[in-house]
């Protein structure tokens, strides 16, 4: 039978608690995915902000900060952006689809249908060429929409989880 006796621990690394907080922050962050996804609607005058804990959108007025309305939205909306025509676009990472709604009553114009399991994260709209790109997690795929025909065009695979989306001009 054996017996823990008192080891030497004098060699074994003790990380300063400052470290120790980091990793565990870093860990955190792996598991648990943050976004803050805001877009704005500079004609309208109106700010939209995904809510991801209560599945809605909600838009603000950019001068006085009131909430003007607030819509729900498919499960787990991540990314919301704002098309020419003020059609507000809606990513849910949990519903193979992109949701258009009516920039001025946040109705249902459309829904984009993608692949089943493709976990839609990021949606940028480039104004330019009117063409809005989606990043599919679940396919590791970017799908480029016209925005207005509400359709698929193509799609570009990338490798696995894709998740921000940026344009520049």
């Amino acid at each position: 039978r054996r017996t823990a006796i008192a080891s030497d621990d004098t060699r074994t690394y003790q990380p300063p608690l400052r470290l120790k907080v980091a990793r565990a922050l870093w860990e955190l962050c792996r598991f648990v995915p943050v976004v803050a996804t805001v877009a704005v609607a500079a004609g309208a005058r109106r700010v939209w902000n995904v809510n991801t804990d209560n599945n809605t959108v909600t838009a603000i007025d950019a001068d006085s900060g009131d909430k003007l309305l607030e819509v729900e939205v498919p499960a787990d909306p991540r990314s919301v952006a704002v098309a020419g025509d003020g059609s507000v676009w809606v990513s849910s990472h949990d519903t193979p689809a992109v949701t258009v709604l009516s920039g001025e009553s946040g109705e249902v114009l459309a829904q984009i249908p993608l692949a089943t399991g493709s976990r839609p994260h990021s949606l940028v709209i480039d104004p330019d060429s009117e063409r809005a790109y989606v990043a599919l997690m679940g396919t590791g795929r970017i799908v480029r929409l016209d925005v207005q025909e509400r359709a698929l065009v193509d799609e570009l695979e990338v490798g696995p989880w894709p998740r921000a989306l940026a344009l520049s001009q």
